[in-house]
């Protein structure tokens, strides 16, 4: 399960579609390691592509349920910051961006949050990937919501 949906909004429908839609996404990619694992491309390759179109049509039901749901909800809500990632964007950024600079990474944390990642420690990643340029802090922050252990890798570890 990736998404820890707050007590007070898993009553809501959005809620229940994006929670059952997560737990059959989590099969589906035991389901896709375990064919990996078995080498099922060579030995039946329909089964193995079927598999891999069933991941793709939950992946987009996911990115469907969950824009549904913050519709709903109002949800992520930004988050604040913490002092090692302000001293950071002060570190990198010129004055004139660090307003841009924070609210794009509040809005990533919040996120982030949601999905149970060390936000900071992701945010942290984000801005050593920047090196202080608004272009890659968005990209790479985009990168983050698709899958933020990628940005922990590009940076590094």
């Amino acid at each position: 399960m990736w998404f820890d949906i707050p007590p007070e909004h898993r009553d809501k429908p959005e809620a229940i579609e994006l929670l059952r839609l997560d737990a059959e996404f989590s099969r589906v990619l035991a389901e896709s390691a375990n064919a990996v694992a078995a080498r099922l491309w060579e030995s039946d390759p329909a089964a193995f592509d079927d598999l891999t179109r069933k991941e793709r049509g939950l992946l987009q039901a996911l990115k469907t349920a969950v824009a549904a749901y913050d519709q709903a909800t109002g949800e992520p809500g930004p988050a604040n910051l913490a002092r090692e990632v302000v001293y950071a964007i002060h570190q990198q950024f010129e004055p004139e961006s660090r307003d841009r600079v924070m609210a794009k990474l509040s809005e990533t944390a919040g996120y982030l949050r949601r999905l149970n990642a060390d936000e900071s420690r992701v945010l942290r990643c984000i801005l050593h990937l920047a090196q202080g340029d608004m272009a890659r802090l968005e990209h790479h922050s985009a990168l983050a919501l698709v899958d933020w252990r990628d940005v922990i890798m590009s940076a590094g570890g």
